[in-house]
């Protein structure tokens, strides 16, 4: 679904990205996680069509897709909802942009509202609702783009552990009933493992690929599995390849 070969990105003579290739089957999760200014939200950025890269090749569903946009769902760090618009509205936001019926994304979406934990909220302002509902109605909104592929930003960065926790849960769920495949960038090693079934690690700039993890646990993931023996073992080997720049696999 996604094949990533020899990427490079330089921002005039700061280079950022350095020869990452990797691939995402169908319907799988991958998460990456670097330290900051690593260039992980390059990398999203560029597999969106937003950024065209140095060099290197990107393929979407066997479609060439650098610099072309409308191959992904792409989700920034912040919500980025429209204040002007209510709930509803601001859920057909990505649907409209891509030419789609308005009144089928409208219908697609309210049917989605209480999947989402949003039932009784569709007429209500941006303002009205709390960060979690914020970040579940800009999950929601990235769904109903109707694309197979969904780019995830730091989506709970900014949000409290405890409710951070239960979208962690909550996306795990959803995901495990509609297969999608996304890449996912986050801070949160135990994130990582807990969502993606590969966690690749990125060196300090320029970012290149150090390590790729294993998370082989079936989906939906309790979390308590964060307490698992195994899962521990697998965290260790995250937080030790970010301290490194050379390549190893676990």
């Amino acid at each position: 679904m996604i094949l990533v070969e020899g990427l490079q990105h330089s921002f005039e003579s700061l280079d950022v990205i350095a020869d990452v290739s990797f691939s995402v089957d169908r319907g799988r999760f991958c998460a990456v996680v670097g330290p900051s200014g690593c260039g992980k939200s390059t990398l999203l950025r560029i597999l969106a069509g937003l950024l065209a890269p140095s060099d290197g090749r990107v393929d979407i569903d066997g479609h060439r897709a650098v610099g072309r946009i409308g191959h992904t769902a792409y989700m920034a760090q912040r919500d980025l909802l429209l204040p002007w618009r209510r709930a509803l509205a601001n859920a057909t936001v990505g649907a409209e942009a891509r030419g789609l019926d308005r009144r089928a994304a409208r219908t697609q979406s309210l049917g989605l509202f209480e999947r989402f934990g949003l039932a009784g909220f569709e007429r209500s302002w941006p303002h009205q609702m709390s960060g979690g509902m914020r970040q579940r109605l800009a999950l929601l909104r990235t769904f109903v783009a109707g694309l197979d592929v969904l780019l995830l930003d730091e989506p709970f960065g900014a949000l409290d552990a405890i409710t951070r926790r239960d979208l962690q849960t909550w996306l795990d769920q959803f995901l495990t009933e509609n297969q999608h495949t996304v890449v996912l960038v986050t801070h949160d090693v135990d994130e990582a493992l807990l969502l993606a079934d590969e966690v690749l690690v990125l060196s300090p700039r320029p970012g290149t690929i150090s390590a790729r993890v294993q998370s082989p646990y079936p989906h939906p993931r309790p979390s308590r599995l964060v307490t698992d023996a195994d899962f521990i073992s697998r965290k260790a080997a995250v937080l030790e390849a970010l301290g490194q720049a050379g390549p190893r696999t676990g």
